[in-house]
């Protein structure tokens, strides 16, 4: 049987859905997991934990915009910049760590904390916010950033 959404899809649908009140989300996603999460793949299941945990944990921390794993993959990849080259850019000591979190957020594994700390996780926002994407509603980086 195939699933209902592709990743793209359920992104999209994500994106829909942070502008109505938190008890329709719940139920649209509460919804969605319980006629399509037997028939998608592990790894797409996975991937929809990771949104719903991002919900739930947004909702918890009253946060009614999401990080976007698929968006800022595709704002790096439009920039022209692999993970190591980005890492460069932000000049961050240990590039390869650097590279490995943002690796972590561009799948969804993980997502950088409001507000952001550690300095991959800072640079990291700051760039993205210089790209016309801020998640977090940061204004001020500069008071965030160790100088």
């Amino acid at each position: 049987m195939k699933s209902r959404f592709s990743k793209e899809e359920f992104t999209r649908l994500l994106r829909f859905v942070e502008n109505i009140n938190e008890e329709r989300i719940l139920g649209i996603y509460l919804n969605e997991i319980k006629y399509g999460f037997g028939v998608v793949s592990r790894g797409n299941q996975k991937y929809i934990l990771r949104q719903l945990d991002s919900l739930v944990q947004t909702m918890y921390n009253k946060q009614n915009i999401l990080f976007d794993p698929v968006t800022v993959k595709e704002i790096r990849k439009k920039s022209g910049l692999s993970l190591t080259k980005l890492a460069e850019k932000l000049d961050i000591k240990n590039k390869n760590s650097a590279r490995q979190i943002i690796y972590t957020y561009e799948t969804g594994a993980h997502r950088p904390k409001n507000p952001p700390q550690g300095e991959t996780s800072i640079k990291y926002l700051a760039w993205l916010k210089e790209q016309d994407y801020n998640p977090f509603n940061l204004w001020e980086l500069r008071d965030i950033i160790p100088q």
